[in-house]
């Protein structure tokens, strides 16, 4: 039997006392739904993990029976393996090679991208974007330039991002990689490269002066079959909170939505997202992307967490997208149909610095959120994760979206300049 890190001794102390009296219950195993690594997430006295008071680790029948009969444990959930292969979440066209730089025009008061896409002009108006098509970057969007993010992280909780694409220039940090210690980075599908570029790249990005921070917590191979625990996903959470408490910046967390055939709800995995939004970090993650409501998915979690920023996705059109997830833990939606953005290396076998693609899905929606967030930080100052969620709705365009009824009517913005 293997335990985690130097947790042995706390692990068999508990076993020792819970042996003290005959159980008269012994309380639920939460199962997966999904393939399984023999491994058990419990909250506990423990202190594995700080963000939910618990630990995971390989136990035998007679060790899991007696953490099942102490009063000390809360929840006992299995650690099933994020390994999935379905229809993909997202298009990913053929990669485009960039004429470089973004063409800006500055003001008096702020700056104007000429060439953006479709996505930072609608987060930047209230009214509808100038175009009907998305296949071509020729939108407008207005920022601030004094502020744009300064000051505040970003971290990209996801398959990894490819730091030498210029959308990150100067602003890219490695934090952890979870699934593979010690590692930068992971050869496959770095679907991190995407988010962080629409969140606060250069070119492509919302909160262009934001910090843009590496956290690995699973893989996707080169067949954009996805690989990961559960308890890796909790320990990249651990990870933020620890961070984000010792650098003291403002930090948004953005949650790189999770799916795939059985990926089941997770209570540690929501506990770990409400906890950490308790630290004060901002959390955003996509609603999904199965065409359901969200309690109603296979795998909602942490979606459906309701301090959690949850975000639908739009077409270029203000409807909802055939495939984004809705319903009351939605908390607005944002663009990500058809959404420009850095691709990586592995894509398209080439090394171009300025390499473009085009992607869909939630997670480009809420990562148009976290960048919105990051701004918004740099521009009024940090406030508390319900407060900002807040701010979000008051922000937003109201009843202007095509949505199912129970679903908040909401657009997010960045608000007047």
């Amino acid at each position: 039997m293997r335990f985690i890190n130097a947790f042995t001794a706390l692990f068999a102390l508990l076993v020792v006392n819970s042996a003290l009296a005959i159980p008269t219950a012994l309380i639920s195993v939460e199962t997966y739904s999904g393939e399984t690594n023999s491994k058990y997430i419990l909250p506990s006295d423990t202190v594995e993990w700080d963000l939910i008071n618990g630990f995971t680790a390989n136990l035998s029948n007679d060790a899991l029976n007696s953490l099942r009969a102490s009063d000390d444990v809360v929840v006992i959930a299995e650690d099933g393996f994020r390994i999935v292969k379905e229809a993909p979440e997202d298009d990913h066209s053929a990669t485009s090679v960039d004429a470089g730089p973004p063409d800006i025009v500055k003001s008096d008061i702020y700056f104007v991208q000429r060439d953006a896409p479709w996505g930072l002009e609608r987060i930047s108006q209230t009214a509808p974007v100038s175009g009907r098509s998305h296949d071509r970057p020729n939108f407008k969007y207005s920022w601030d330039e004094s502020h744009a993010g300064l000051g505040v992280d970003i971290f990209i909780i996801d398959a990894g991002i490819w730091k030498e694409h210029s959308d990150f220039k100067g602003r890219y940090r490695f934090g952890v990689n979870t699934y593979q210690a010690n590692m930068e980075n992971t050869a496959g599908v770095v679907t991190g490269t995407y988010t962080g570029s629409t969140a606060a790249g250069d070119r492509w990005g919302v909160a262009k002066k934001a910090n843009v921070v590496n956290v690995i917590a699973f893989h996707n191979d080169a067949r954009d079959t996805r690989h990961g625990t559960l308890s890796q996903m909790i320990s990249a959470l651990e990870w933020v909170a620890q961070e984000a408490k010792k650098t003291k910046r403002p930090s948004v967390a953005h949650i790189h939505t999770t799916r795939g055939s059985g990926y089941g709800p997770s209570t540690p995995l929501d506990n770990a997202a409400a906890s950490l939004v308790e630290t004060g970090v901002h959390v955003v993650v996509g609603a999904g992307d199965e065409d359901t409501e969200i309690e109603a998915s296979s795998y909602p979690s942490p979606a459906r967490v309701g301090t959690v920023i949850t975000v639908g996705t739009i077409d270029i059109n203000d409807a909802r997208t055939s495939l984004s997830n809705f319903g009351p833990a939605v908390t607005l939606y944002a663009p990500g149909a058809g959404v420009q953005c850095a691709d990586y290396p592995q894509g398209w076998g080439g090394y171009d610095p300025y390499g473009y693609t085009q992607r869909s899905g939630t997670s480009q929606a809420s990562a148009h959120v976290a960048g919105i967030i990051a701004y918004l930080i740099s521009r009024d100052g940090n406030v508390a994760p319900t407060v900002m969620k807040e701010k979000l709705v008051k922000l937003a365009v109201k009843d202007i979206l095509r949505v199912p009824d129970g679903t908040a009517n909401l657009l997010a913005q960045l608000g007047p300049l």
